[in-house]
Formats: structure tokens, sequence, C-alpha cells
């Protein structure tokens, strides 16, 4: 309790959705906390980027909502 959790993607029925997967290689490991928010993630991570990537995904939902 109390961590947080990934649900996954959460794609509405029927439609298809873009998810853009970011990976960088850091030349350090940053000092955060687990769960830590994207902004003090970004805000570590400048000048220690060595290379990015990325990733695009798509993910077509369900025909239907789960029942």
């Amino acid at each position: 309790t109390g961590k947080p959790a990934y649900f996954g993607p959460r794609t509405p029925p029927a439609t298809t959705h873009h998810y853009h997967l970011q990976v960088l290689a850091l030349d350090t490991v940053l000092p955060l906390m687990e769960g830590a928010p994207r902004n003090l993630f970004v805000d570590s991570a400048k000048g220690h980027v060595l290379a990015s990537g990325e990733v695009i995904g798509l993910f077509t939902g369900p025909p239907a909502p789960p029942k």
C-alpha cells in the first residue's frame, strides 16, 4: 500500500493511440526516491544524458469495454 502502481495503457474501446516511450542513457545514478514525480526526474537528469532514443507504439483498444 502507498506504492505507485502502473496499470498499463487504458486505451478506450475501438480507438488507436500512439504511445511514446523515451529511453535515456545517463552518466550517473540519479538521487531520487522511488515514485518521484516526472519534473524532479527531468531536473535531475539535466546535464547527465549521454544518449536518448524513442519508440512509438500503436495500440488499438478492444472492440468493446471489458465487463
